[in-house]
C-alpha cells in the first residue's frame, strides 16, 4: 500500500513520517509488484473520499489519541483560516486561544476515555472576527489495530440559536399583563411580514404609509413617502417633531372609524387608525400625504418658513405631491381601518397563544418536576426493597450456619436463593433507571451464573446463554425470576449430581408477543416416571403456580438431558 498526499513541512515533519510509516505498516500486504491496478484503485479511493468530505459543507476533522489532526476537510480549513498542510499534525493549541483549546482538549479526552459521543456548543470567532455559535459532535473510532481516533463534525447554528433567543424573549414579553408597558408591538407581530403588507397597500392605493408607536415614532420603514415630507419637512428638527405629534393625534384610538384630517405638520391630508390589543393602544397606522382639490397652497408654502426649510425647494416638492379627491381618500382610509382591526385581532390572538404556550410550558415543567420527584422516590423504594431482601438473605445464611440437618440446610439455601432472585429484579430496576421494566438479557446474564456456580461448589457447569433483547414488566419480572431460580437450581442439584462438570443451556426467543424460555442440561435427564402435573416437590409446584400467574405454559421433557420450556405473553 502506498501513501499519497500533501507534504507536511516544518517542525511537524516527524509527524508526517510517523503517519507515512503507520499507513505503510497497517497496509502490509503480499508483494504487489506488478499490481499497478490495485495501487491505482487505492489512490482513486482515497481521492474519492477526500472529494466527498470536501463536498460536505460542514467542517469535518479527525484527531489521533495525541490530539493531533490527521484529517480535515475543506470546510474545516475555511473555519480555521488555514491550509490543510497547516492543520495536519497540529493540535488545537496551535491555532485556538488557550481557554478554547483547553475546552476542546477536555472534550476529546472525554470521548477517548469513555467511548461515548459528545455534543457541545461553543461561541468561536470566525476568520473575520465575528462571533459564531458552533455545535460540534465528537465520536470515537477505533481502527483494526486498536488505535483510537476522535471523529468530529461541526455545524454553524448561530442563526437558529438567535431565532430561538428572539422567540424566547418575545414569549417572555407577551406573558406580561396586557397593560404592562413591556409588551411591545414588535413582540406581537412580525415586522417583516407587516412591512410587506404596508408596502403592498401603499403601492395599490397610491398613498404614503407608515406604522408608528402611539407617540408617533416610526416602527416600519416609510412606504411611498413624498419628497416634501421625507426629504424636506422631516429633515428639519421642528418639522420632524411636528410630524410625530401629528401621527400620534391622527392615529389615536377611535373605534368608530378612521380619523381623516390635514396633517398638523405640513398640512397635507392624512388618515389614521389605531392598532389595539385587549383594549391597549400599541401602534398607529398612518396613510396620506396627498393634496385635495381646492386646498390653500399659500398656507402650505408658509409652513416652509415656519420650520426653516428652503421655500423654493419646498414649493417645487409641493407640486410633486399627488392630488386625490376627498371621496377616494375616505375609501382608502376605510380599507386601512379594516386592515388595522384585523391586525389588532391577529396581535391579540398571538398574545393569547403565547400565554397559552407559556402556561403549558409551566404545567409541563411542574409535571417534569413532579415526575422527577416520583422517580427519585421510586428509585429509593426499589433500593430499600433490594436492601431489605438482601438483609433477609443474609440472615438466612447466618442461621443456616447453625443448622446441622442437611435437609433443613437445603431448605434454608433454597429460600435464600428465591429471595436473592427477587432482590436482583429490584436491583436491575434501580440501576437501569426504568422503574417499570427489566432487561431479561441482563437479568439472566447475572442470575444464571450465580445459581449455576454457587460458592459451595468448586466446579459448576458451563453456562451457555442465547438471549434476545427483551424487556419484562415488573409484574412478570418477579415471578419469572423465581421460575428461573427453581429451574437452574434444579438442574444444578439433580442434573449434575454425580458429575460437577456439565453444560447448562438457557435460551430466550421472542415470537411476536410470546416469549419462550428454555432451560436445559446435559445430565441424566428426568426419571422415567416423572409426571409434571403430579409432582409433589415444592419447586415444581411453585413453577407451575407462577407460570399460571403470568398466563404461561410450562413443559418438561428429556432431550439429551432434562429440558424445561416456559412460554408466556409479554403483554
Amino acid at each position: 500500500m502506498s501513501f499519497h498526499g500533501g507534504q507536511i513541512t516544518g517542525e511537524k515533519s516527524e509527524f508526517a513520517a510517523e503517519i507515512y510509516d503507520r499507513l505503510n505498516a497497517q497496509g502490509e500486504l503480499p508483494d504487489i509488484d506488478g499490481c499497478g491496478q490495485t495501487q491505482d484503485e487505492l489512490i482513486k479511493a482515497k481521492d474519492f473520499l477526500e472529494k466527498v468530505l470536501d463536498a460536505v459543507g460542514d467542517p469535518i476533522f479527525v484527531k489521533d489519541s495525541k490530539h493531533r489532526l490527521v484529517l480535515a476537510n475543506a470546510a474545516e480549513c475555511s473555519l480555521t483560516g488555514r491550509r490543510r498542510e497547516e492543520l495536519l499534525g497540529y493540535t488545537v493549541s496551535d491555532f485556538f486561544p488557550e481557554p478554547l483549546a483547553e475546552i476542546f482538549w477536555e472534550m476529546d479526552e472525554l470521548v477517548l476515555s469513555t467511548g461515548l459521543p459528545q455534543i457541545f456548543e461553543q461561541i468561536v470567532p470566525d476568520v473575520g472576527g465575528r462571533l459564531r455559535t458552533w455545535q460540534t459532535k465528537k465520536s470515537l473510532y477505533v481502527d483494526p489495530f486498536g488505535e483510537k481516533f476522535v471523529v468530529g463534525i461541526t455545524r454553524d447554528v448561530t442563526e437558529s440559536r438567535q431565532a430561538e433567543e428572539d422567540l424566547r424573549k418575545r414569549l417572555m414579553t407577551l406573558t406580561q399583563p396586557s397593560d404592562d408597558k413591556a409588551i411591545t408591538f414588535e413582540a406581537l407581530l412580525d415586522l417583516e411580514d407587516l412591512q410587506r403588507v404596508q408596502d403592498a397597500f401603499s403601492d395599490i392605493s397610491g398613498v404614503a404609509s407608515v406604522i408608528t408607536t402611539p407617540e408617533g415614532t416610526p416602527i416600519t420603514r416609510p412606504s411611498n413617502f413624498c419628497r416634501l415630507c421625507k426629504d424636506i419637512i422631516r429633515n428639519t428638527e421642528k418639522g420632524r417633531a411636528n410630524c410625530f405629534h401629528s401621527d400620534s393625534v391622527i392615529g389615536r384610538q377611535n373605534p368608530g372609524g378612521p380619523i381623516i384630517q390635514p396633517c398638523l405638520s405640513g398640512g397635507l391630508w392624512d388618515a389614521g387608525a389605531s392598532i389595539t390589543v385587549g383594549g391597549k393602544h400599541v401602534a398607529n397606522w398612518l396613510i396620506g400625504q396627498v393634496r385635495t382639490e381646492g386646498q390653500d397652497e399659500r398656507r402650505l408654502l408658509d409652513y416652509a418658513q415656519t420650520i426653516g426649510a428652503d421655500e423654493e425647494e419646498f414649493a417645487q416638492a409641493l407640486r410633486e405631491v399627488p392630488i386625490m379627491s376627498q371621496k377616494r381618500l375616505e375609501k382608502i382610509a376605510q380599507a386601512m381601518f379594516v386592515l388595522a382591526n384585523k391586525l389588532s385581532l391577529l396581535a391579540y390572538q398571538n398574545l393569547l397563544q403565547a400565554r397559552l404556550l407559556h402556561e403549558r410550558e409551566q404545567r409541563e415543567e411542574r409535571l417534569r418536576a413532579s415526575l422527577k420527584e416520583k422517580e427519585i422516590l421510586l428509585r429509593e423504594v426499589h433500593h430499600r426493597v433490594k436492601n431489605n431482601l438482601q438483609i433477609i438473605s443474609s440472615l438466612l445464611s447466618l442461621q443456616s450456619s447453625k443448622v446441622l440437618d442437611q435437609w433443613a440446610l437445603d431448605l434454608f439455601l433454597e429460600s435464600r436463593n428465591r429471595i436473592a432472585a427477587m432482590a436482583l429484579v429490584h436491583e436491575e430496576l434501580y440501576s437501569a433507571g426504568d422503574f417499570s421494566r427489566v432487561s431479561l438479557k441482563k437479568y439472566l446474564e447475572k442470575i444464571v451464573p450465580r445459581l449455576a456456580n454457587p460458592a459451595s461448589k468448586e466446579n459448576g457447569p458451563a453456562c451457555m446463554l442465547q438471549l434476545e433483547e427483551v424487556e419484562l414488566s415488573i409484574e412478570k419480572a418477579v415471578p419469572f425470576g423465581l421460575i428461573i431460580n427453581e429451574l437452574v437450581t434444579n438442574a444444578v442439584k439433580h442434573g449434575f449430581r454425580e458429575c460437577q462438570e456439565g453444560e447448562l443451556r438457557v435460551g430466550a426467543h421472542l415470537d411476536g408477543s410470546i416469549l419462550t424460555v428454555i432451560v436445559a442440561d446435559n445430565g441424566p435427564g428426568l426419571p422415567p416416571d416423572f409426571d409434571l402435573g403430579s409432582s409433589e416437590t415444592l419447586g415444581m409446584q411453585l413453577v407451575l403456580g407462577l407460570a399460571r400467574q403470568i398466563r404461561g405454559t410450562f413443559q418438561a421433557q428429556n432431550a439429551c438431558g432434562a429440558t424445561f420450556t416456559l412460554a408466556f405473553p409479554l403483554d
